[in-house]
C-alpha cells in the first residue's frame, strides 16, 4: 500500500548540512591500514556498504543517535539510514539495523519507526538487507511523501477564508456561540436585508453582507476538488508528468505518470503554469495555479 511511505522518515537531500557528510577514507587512515575493528561498528558497516552500493554518500543522521543517512548525491530524497545500537531498549545488546520507507515489518503498526526498521546482530546480513531496501525513490513515491507538505499548504490557504468568515462573525455577534447556529440566522438575516429589511442598525447591512460573502468563499475553498497535474524534476534533469485526482487527498497518488524530456514538451498550459510557480516561494499556494516545492516538484491545479 503506497500510501504507507508518507508515515516513513524522509529527508531532502538538499537539506542536508555539508559538514555532517563522513568522509570514510579519511576516517581510515594509512596508520590504521584499514583496521576495521578500530571503527565504531555503524563505520564499518558504511564502509562494507558502500562496496555494494556504488557512488552513496553517508551524513550523520539528525533523528537518529549512531545511525548515518545513505544517499546518492543527484537524489531527492535520503535512500533511509543504517546505524548501530540497542535500539529496542530491551535486550542491552547493541546491533545493527537498517531504515528504509520500502521495509514492511509486521511485527509493529505502520504507525511506528520500528514497522520500516530491519535489525541484524551480523554486519554481512545487515549489508544483505540494506542492498535489498535501500534505493531511490520512485516518481509515484515521491508524490506520496510531497502529499503532506502540499495538505499543509492547502489547509493554510483555506484557512485564511475561514479566519475572514470568523472576522466578519464577530463583527456581527460579538462572540462565539454555535457556528451552525448562526449561519442559519445569519443567512435570514441576509435574505431579509437583501429584499428590502432596513436594520436599525444602519452598519448591519454591511456586515451581514460582508459575512455572507466570506462565508461563499471559505465554503467554495472547502468543497473544491482540486485536480492537478505534477509536475518531478528528476535527477537526470529529465521530469517526470502525472496526474492526482485531488491535493485535498490524505496520501493522494498519482493516477498515471509519463517520463519527458524538457519543460518545452509539457502542454503549453502546464508549462506556462510552472513558469510562474518557478517565481514564487516554496510551499506558497497561488490560486488558480498551484505550488511549487523544495522537493522540486511542481503541483499544477486545473482551474
Amino acid at each position: 500500500m503506497l500510501y504507507i511511505v508518507r508515515r516513513a522518515k524522509h529527508k531532502l537531500v538538499s537539506e542536508l548540512d555539508p559538514s555532517d557528510k563522513i568522509d570514510l577514507d579519511s576516517v581510515l587512515t594509512e596508520d590504521e591500514a584499514y583496521n576495521k575493528l578500530s571503527m565504531h561498528p555503524k563505520l564499518r558497516f558504511a564502509d562494507a556498504l558502500r562496496k555494494k552500493l556504488r557512488g552513496v554518500e553517508f551524513y550523520k543522521c539528525d533523528i537518529k543517535t549512531n545511525a548515518l543517512w545513505v544517499v546518492h548525491p543527484d537524489d531527492t530524497y535520503a535512500m533511509g539510514y543504517i546505524g548501530y545500537g540497542d535500539i529496542m531498549k530491551t535486550s542491552h545488546e547493541p546491533k545493527y539495523y537498517v531504515y528504509c520507507r520500502t521495509i514492511s515489518n509486521e511485527k509493529y503498526s505502520d504507525f511506528d519507526d520500528f514497522y520500516f526498521t530491519k535489525i541484524r546482530g551480523d554486519i554481512d546480513a545487515a549489508v544483505r538487507v540494506a542492498c535489498q531496501y535501500i534505493r531511490p525513490y520512485t516518481p509515484a513515491e515521491r508524490v506520496v511523501v510531497d502529499s503532506s507538505i502540499v495538505n499543509d499548504v492547502i489547509d493554510s490557504y483555506r484557512h485564511t477564508f475561514r479566519k475572514q468568515e470568523t472576522g466578519c462573525r464577530r463583527a456581527i455577534i460579538g462572540q462565539k456561540t454555535c457556528e451552525s447556529d448562526e449561519n442559519n440566522l445569519f443567512t435570514e438575516l441576509y435574505r431579509a436585508i437583501e429584499q428590502g429589511y432596513q436594520p436599525v442598525d444602519a452598519t448591519l447591512g454591511d456586515k451581514v453582507r460582508d459575512w455572507y460573502k466570506a462565508k461563499e468563499g471559505k465554503d467554495s475553498v472547502y468543497r473544491k476538488k482540486l485536480s492537478a497535474t505534477f509536475v518531478l524534476h528528476n535527477p537526470n534533469n529529465t521530469f517526470t508528468v502525472g496526474r492526482v485526482n485531488d491535493l485535498n487527498g490524505y496520501a493522494f497518488t498519482p493516477a498515471h505518470e509519463t517520463p519527458v524530456q524538457t519543460i518545452d514538451s509539457l502542454p503549453e498550459d502546464i508549462e506556462g503554469k510552472v513558469a510562474v510557480l518557478s517565481m514564487v516561494d516554496t510551499g506558497h499556494y497561488v490560486a488558480g495555479v498551484g505550488m511549487r516545492l523544495n522537493s522540486g516538484a511542481f503541483y499544477v491545479v486545473d482551474e
